[in-house]
């Protein structure tokens, strides 16, 4: 950029420079006759050369230059149309986002009203399902707690009912034996020593 700058300027001085002498020149001349004037249309001719001569120069430099520079913002004015061409459609995009969700919300909403209805169902049946299986098991175990307080109570009246049968029966027969039924068992006893005794009395005089 400072070397296309720096040339036009340069051109531009040196038209000036070229120009400026023969302006000067044709109005030191303007009184004379004219031979003079057709020198001055002669001079006014080679400053219009000379400009050309330096618009062609300067051209010729500048060419590369200047190509170089156009070429470059062109690529730059380029990229950035791209970009913001981009952007719009990443801009849009989210704008048509944001209004496909905005038109489908209340379907959203309704779909998660539903799951959670859905959801709260399956987890009362759950929990029904659970209550039940517990209430069967805690049936099954008192009717087994019953069965087996039966059992020992049954036992328990078994042997309390032989032992009273024992009892009663041992009150009954002390109630037959009387007195006389004692004193004839007492007399039964002292026979039945005294026979075991008699062979030794009669044995121990030998």
């Amino acid at each position: 950029m400072r070397i296309l700058v720096s040339t036009v300027v340069l051109a531009i001085a040196l038209a000036v420079s070229a120009a400026g002498p023969a302006e000067a020149q044709q109005g030191s001349h303007s009184s004379e006759s004219g031979e003079a004037q057709s020198h001055g249309t002669d001079l006014t001719g080679w400053k219009w050369i000379n400009f050309f001569l330096l618009v062609g120069i300067a051209g010729y430099f500048l060419a590369k230059p200047a190509g170089r520079f156009f070429a470059g913002r062109t690529h730059d004015i380029r990229k950035g149309i791209r970009e913001a061409q981009a952007l719009r459609e990443e801009a849009e995009a989210r704008v048509a986002d944001v209004e496909r969700r905005l038109a489908n919300l209340d379907q959203d909403i309704q779909h998660l009203r539903d799951r959670a209805r859905d959801e709260a169902a399956a987890e009362a049946e759950r929990l029904r399902n659970v209550t039940s299986r517990d209430i069967a098991r805690i049936q099954a175990q008192a009717e087994e707690e019953i069965r087996q307080a039966a059992k020992s109570a049954e036992s328990r009246l078994r042997r309390d009912a032989t032992a009273l049968a024992l009892q009663l029966a041992e009150q009954k027969l002390r109630s037959q034996v009387d007195a006389s039924g004692q004193d004839a068992l007492v007399r039964r006893f002292v026979d039945g020593l005294g026979t075991s005794l008699e062979p030794q009395s009669e044995s121990s005089p030998r």
